[in-house]
């Protein structure tokens, strides 16, 4: 079963593993992106999706395959900054809103850290100055390529996975 939007030049094939009650929910009421998550996600409020079939399928038992339109995505290759031990820097646009959002000055993420409040506040202000600044999300190279949706007409076409 496949339910399409419209047809787009640039998609990405991403796949999102939930329960069979959210996968229903998602199947007939949409995507939810604007924070209905009990965890607020590491790179802001939206919905999260992985290059990973298999990384989607330790989510839950129902699986669903997305084609999403990322023109007008953030990169931010590796949101945490790290490489093993090493700590590196911000060099892109997209990193430095990125970096200066989520992270503390101690070098805490602050959608990880602190409070079920701050770390709510921390990923709606990601959520909303990447919407601010023209972009539908967020795609990374972390964990297999984990994208993060914060505007649903990204999205082309839903489908189900067996």
């Amino acid at each position: 079963m496949t339910k399409a939007k419209r047809k787009t030049s640039a998609s990405m094939r991403l796949y999102h593993g939930t329960s069979r009650e959210a996968c229903e929910s998602i199947w007939e009421n949409d995507v939810g992106v604007s924070g209905t998550r009990r965890e607020p996600g590491d790179f802001g409020y939206g919905f999260y999706l992985t290059k990973s079939l298999v990384r989607a399928r330790s989510y839950g038992p129902c699986v669903l395959e997305f084609l999403i339109d990322t023109r007008h995505y953030a990169r931010v290759d590796n949101p945490y900054f790290t490489s093993g031990f090493n700590m590196f820097w911000p060099t892109t646009t997209d990193e430095r809103l990125f970096y200066s959002l989520a992270f503390g000055s101690g070098g805490e993420m602050k959608t990880v850290k602190g409070s079920p409040e701050s770390r709510l506040l921390a990923a709606v202000r990601i959520r909303n100055a990447f919407l601010g600044a023209g972009y539908k999300g967020i795609v990374t190279k972390y964990a297999g390529g984990e994208v993060v949706v914060f505007d649903a007409d990204s999205i082309k076409v839903m489908s189900a996975v067996s």
